[in-house]
């Protein structure tokens, strides 16, 4: 009777230990259905998301590309609208209504003796703007990227390419904010021989 039990403890040992890969928790994980990378379509964004992986060619704000980048919108009474909703969100807190400065982040309260920041946020519009000494590329570029001081972050996660551009649109038609470009001056070759 023992040596059955030990034949049998025997087989047993042996079924188990050698046939385990064919166990059904085993073969499931084998055989599961999955996918590998880039076998399948990924799902589409929800509507109104902003993407932070669309591809659009970025650009220095110093060069002459980055410069001479112009307005793929054009110039309708819908894109200045877009333009004046996107700023209201994203300009007003520290530019100011309309581009004229002072906005509530960058509001300074000296009766309080306080100041919240050193530097104010510039003002776009207005005889005293900047945004009229700036190219097209050079205020969508500031808007995407942040400015060269480092002082206003970039906003192309929040933003995508329309309302960026839309936004440019729209500070062009503040008071004072048309673009003037600035006159080359004509250079002269000195007279041959003195």
């Amino acid at each position: 009777m023992r040596k059955g039990r030990t034949l049998f403890g025997a087989l047993a040992v042996a079924l188990f230990s050698g046939a385990a890969y064919a166990l059904p928790w085993d073969i499931d994980m084998v055989d599961a259905a999955f996918y590998r990378a880039y076998e399948w379509v990924m799902m589409t964004l929800p509507e109104d998301t902003v993407s932070t992986n669309m591809y659009v060619q970025n650009y220095d704000v110093t060069t002459p590309e980055g410069q001479g980048l112009t307005n793929p919108l054009d110039n309708s009474e819908a894109t200045i609208k877009a333009g004046e909703a996107s700023y209201n969100i994203y300009c007003t807190p520290c530019h100011g209504v309309a581009g004229a400065g002072g906005g509530t982040v960058m509001d300074n309260n000296p009766a309080e003796g306080r100041r919240r920041f050193p530097i104010p946020a510039p003002k776009l519009a207005g005889a005293d703007g900047i945004a009229n000494k700036r190219s097209d590329g050079h205020v969508y570029l500031t808007i995407r990227n942040g400015s060269r001081s480092k002082l206003m972050s970039g906003y192309d996660t929040q933003m995508n390419e329309t309302e960026m551009w839309s936004v440019v649109r729209y500070v062009r038609t503040l008071e004072g904010a048309q673009y003037v470009a600035p006159v080359v001056p004509a250079t002269t070759t000195p007279p041959v021989g003195g």
